[in-house]
């Protein structure tokens, strides 16, 4: 995503090209879903560009952003029930043909005339590609006014048609007026005085045009060069007419140009066809398309006309373009697109033996539900930098999209696959000190033999890396956790001790209340875990030793919502998600977060609930000292009924003044 806004900010220019081939990537990708289409919508919303989703059997529009509707001047709702073709100037009939060359991908990039709300017609390019968008199968299409640049072509196209006309003509003419000369020798001022007026007009025409324009003769010497060619070579024009390219330039420009100009007389000369030599010629860090077509001159010698245009811009943005189809916006590696047409590229006799390693990032989903989604990207970069250190230059390396990588190795053993996997492990193993480890799991198949299935061999390198990670999965989120209850100690009133206390009241108190052994576990569980979701909390508030703000009070509530996220991540946590979430709510329904009232909450985060407020009222904290054992019950027993389950805290009292 860094990568685009880079791009978007280099050049107005090819803002919306660069965002549409954006929106490619990600629509091609196989595993899109609607919330990453809504994603995309918000960023290209952010840059103005027009976006429309289009069912694809009946042309409805489904849904238009802001831009849209403000372009089209159509109320939203008004412009939401209706179809593509009442916009379009189609016919529905033409209009139903476009859109199944769309929705079947022969065509995704159009150009139509489409009537606003006011009645004008604005000339729109529009990108669409299929996706499904909630179930439904649409066309994600981005829309440009692109009327002005149309607009622009044909007067280019007509400044084109003028400049053959005129060459065609000044050679008429001069032919005709020589003629007249020869034969009325007394109409010779009255002639040149039109011609004169007629080579300004001229003039004046062809120097209007941006492009490179000139007129060589037989010899390669300048008989005409409009203002951008002079100010191009940074000379007068007449300082250029009467000269060849090296007594104006240099050697190796002049031989470049010589080139062109010899193609065409080449052409001539073999097929006496008057040829368009259409050609792109790099010079300086620009590119620039020349075309080249012989002319012939008043003495039936010809010489060579030329049209220079710089599209220097037009080439770095199809450039980028191919760049954003094929990689990964976060981490720069190849893309699944490009992946899988080098697998049908290199599935041949002579890559073999082909090795694929397919490697899956453990716990990712634990860090974004618990850390957040920026420290997730982090460790998914992380991945992919410590894939790039490890695999050959010769290898594909790319991210399949979510957590997944993916690495194509021809020429290949399974053996030397092996080895490479074994340098991954060891550098994954150097990373366990860091706050955020990348674990991984790998999977690894080789094809040896022409008739095997390279699809196949992919299928098995996929399901070796699905049991790996079964293996190493748990491993992994136990260490995230307890990473995390080490960052809650660290940044929090939540100290070891306090845990430590809290899970032996928790075992006696289960005892008394005759728990099953299983119950007992998961109490302990939730002693240690039951506050985990204050993790993703800032420093600054959970020490705060003066009263909370409103604002800081509702981030505090929502910690038991976050440590059920992270708890059900983890098969080894699961068991006492349901208990988190709900281990701040009141037996009469006034907690949080889900406000649930009496035996709805369920049974083992009313137990902590009690445990809990009786070890932070009994222990000093930051914010406050701490209260006799004796006040600390006599609170409980004046909130039974309202904070705590009242039968569960007299057995609690009970059990406290007993000891």
């Amino acid at each position: 995503m860094i990568t685009i806004l880079k791009l978007i900010r280099s050049t107005n220019k090819s803002k919306i090209i660069i965002l549409l081939m954006f929106m490619i990537i990600i629509l091609l990708s196989s595993n899109v879903k609607s919330q990453t289409i809504n994603e995309m919508i918000d960023l290209i919303d952010k840059h103005g560009a027009m976006i429309f989703l289009i069912n694809q059997e009946n042309g409805e529009i489904i849904y238009a952003n802001e831009a849209a509707v403000n372009f089209y001047s159509y109320p939203e709702e008004e412009l939401l029930a209706m179809n593509i073709s009442d916009i379009n100037i189609l016919s529905p009939e033409e209009m139903a043909e476009k859109i199944e060359l769309a929705r079947s991908e022969q065509q995704n990039h159009f150009d139509f005339k489409h009537r606003l709300a006011s009645g004008e017609i604005r000339n729109i390019e529009v990108y669409s590609y299929p996706n499904n968008f909630n179930g439904t199968p649409v066309l994600f299409s981005i829309f440009n006014d692109v009327t002005a640049r149309v607009k622009a072509e044909a007067n280019n196209r007509r400044i084109r048609t003028y400049l053959y006309i005129s060459f065609g003509l000044i050679i008429l003419i001069l032919l005709v007026f020589s003629i007249l000369f020869y034969r009325k020798n007394r109409k010779l001022k009255s002639i040149k005085n039109e011609l004169e007026n007629f080579n300004k007009l001229y003039q004046t025409f062809i120097d209007a045009n941006d492009n490179l324009i000139y007129l060589k003769d037989n010899k390669m010497n300048y008989l005409f060069v409009n203002e951008a060619a002079a100010e191009f070579y940074n000379k007068s024009k007449k300082e250029i007419i009467g000269k060849n390219d090296y007594q104006i330039s240099n050697r190796e420009f002049a031989n470049l140009r010589r080139l062109t100009d010899d193609k065409v007389y080449h052409q001539l000369m073999v097929s006496s066809e008057n040829k368009i030599i259409v050609e792109e010629v790099e010079w300086n860090d620009k590119v620039y398309k020349v075309t080249k077509f012989p002319v012939e001159l008043l003495d039936g010698s010809y010489g060579v006309g030329a049209f220079i245009e710089d599209i220097t811009e037009r080439v770095e943005r199809e450039k980028q373009i191919k760049y954003l189809l094929y990689r990964d916006s976060l981490t720069e590696l190849y893309n699944r697109r490009f992946f899988e047409e080098e697998i049908k590229r290199l599935d041949t006799k002579r890559q073999l033996p082909i090795s694929i390693i397919m490697a899956d990032v453990n716990g990712l989903k634990l860090i974004n539900d618990s850390l957040g989604h920026e420290k997730g990207d982090q460790l998914l970069i992380k991945a992919a930098n410590l894939l790039k250190e490890v695999v050959r230059d010769e290898d594909i390396l790319a991210r399949q999209g979510g957590d997944e990588f993916a690495v194509l190795l021809p020429k290949t053993s399974n053996r030397e696959a092996q080895k490479i996997v074994l340098r991954i492990k060891r550098k994954c193993r150097e990373t366990e000190s860091e706050e955020v480890a990348v674990s991984i799991g790998i999977g690894v198949a080789t094809k040896t033999e022409p008739e095997q299935s390279i699809d196949q061999v992919l299928k098995e390198a996929d399901n070796e890396m699905y049991q790996n990670k079964l293996s190493e999965s748990r491993s992994t989120k136990s260490k995230i956790v307890q990473s995390l209850l080490n960052t809650l100690t660290a940044k929090s009133n939540e100290t070891k001790e306090h845990a430590v206390r809290m899970t032996k009241l928790a075992f006696d108190f289960g005892e008394k209340l005759g728990l099953s052994n299983s119950q007992q576990h998961r109490l302990s569980l939730l002693a240690t875990l039951h506050d985990i979701g204050k993790t993703t909390i800032p420093e600054e508030i959970l020490k705060k030793p003066g009263k909370l703000t409103d604002k800081e009070w509702e981030i505090i509530k929502d910690h038991p919502e976050r440590g059920y996220k992270i708890a059900s991540s983890s098969q080894e946590f699961a068991v006492v998600a349901d208990d988190i979430y709900a281990h701040h709510e009141r037996w009469d329904g006034s907690g949080y977060p889900g406000k649930l009232k009496g035996e709805n909450i369920p049974y083992l985060a009313r137990i902590i609930s009690i445990i809990d407020a009786y070890d932070v009222m009994t222990h000093k904290r930051s914010y406050k000292k701490a209260v006799p054992k004796d006040r600390a019950l006599e609170e409980i027993s004046d909130c039974a009924g309202s904070q705590f389950d009242p039968d569960l805290a007299a057995e609690f009292i009970n059990l406290i003044r007993t000891e």
